[in-house]
C-alpha cells in the first residue's frame, strides 16, 4: 500500500477523494486493489485516513497501524 501511495499517480489522491467523500467501500476496494489481502480497518477524517491491518488468528495478538495526513 505504501508503495502504491509513493509511485503510483494518482493513488493516494484517489484514496483522499474517496474518503472526504465518505465513500467507506471504495476506499476499502482501493486498499485491496494495491495487494492488501490481509484484514483490516479503516478510519479517516477531514486530515486524514488510518489503516490499521489485522491477523488472520484472532488468538494473535498485534495489528499494524498506518496513519496518513494529507
Amino acid at each position: 500500500m505504501l508503495h502504491a501511495i509513493v509511485y503510483q499517480e494518482g493513488f493516494a489522491k484517489k484514496v483522499m477523494d474517496a474518503s472526504q467523500a465518505s465513500q467507506t467501500d471504495k476506499v476499502r476496494a482501493l486498499i485491496q486493489s494495491v495487494g492488501v489481502h490481509a484484514p483490516f480497518k479503516v478510519r479517516y477524517n477531514p486530515t486524514g485516513i488510518h489503516v490499521t491491518l489485522l491477523p488472520r488468528n484472532a488468538q494473535v495478538c498485534f495489528s499494524i497501524e498506518l496513519g496518513l495526513c494529507w
